[in-house]
């Protein structure tokens, strides 16, 4: 702390995150067998969007649904597709329009497309 009382910033000290950060969750997933990955979020948060690059032509069946946090009464299929010699996925979201609570995540599922690999990114923010 200055003499003045104003603070400094050390080197290497990270700012404090802004609810606005966006944050990312990535994996690669074979697809050579039924795969999916879940996001591990510890706050409340909202989803900006899915993307999914596929190392080759994918005809897998692609399926998001939320993992609730109040139990599989609860879980919901947001969106699912099959696609046909697909490369690239990308399911976006206006600003709040899925909110989700600390507990609940999002869950991407992918069918067998052997010799494939798909690889997500996750974008979403705090709230």
């Amino acid at each position: 702390m200055r003499q003045d009382g104003s603070k400094t910033k050390e080197v290497g000290q990270k700012p404090p995150m802004s609810k606005q950060t966006v944050l990312i969750h990535k994996a690669s997933l074979s697809l050579d067998a039924a795969n999916s990955t879940t996001t591990d979020i510890d706050s409340d948060w909202e989803l900006s969007s899915v993307l999914v690059h596929f190392s080759g032509a994918s005809n897998s069946t692609v399926t998001l649904n939320v993992d609730s946090n109040e139990g599989a009464d609860y879980d919901t299929v947001i969106w699912t597709r099959t696609l046909t010699n697909d490369t690239d996925l990308a399911i976006l979201y206006d600003e709040g329009e899925l909110q989700l609570n600390k507990g609940d995540e999002l869950k991407i599922s992918f069918t067998i497309d052997a010799g494939i690999i798909a690889y997500v990114t996750i974008y979403y923010k705090l709230r």
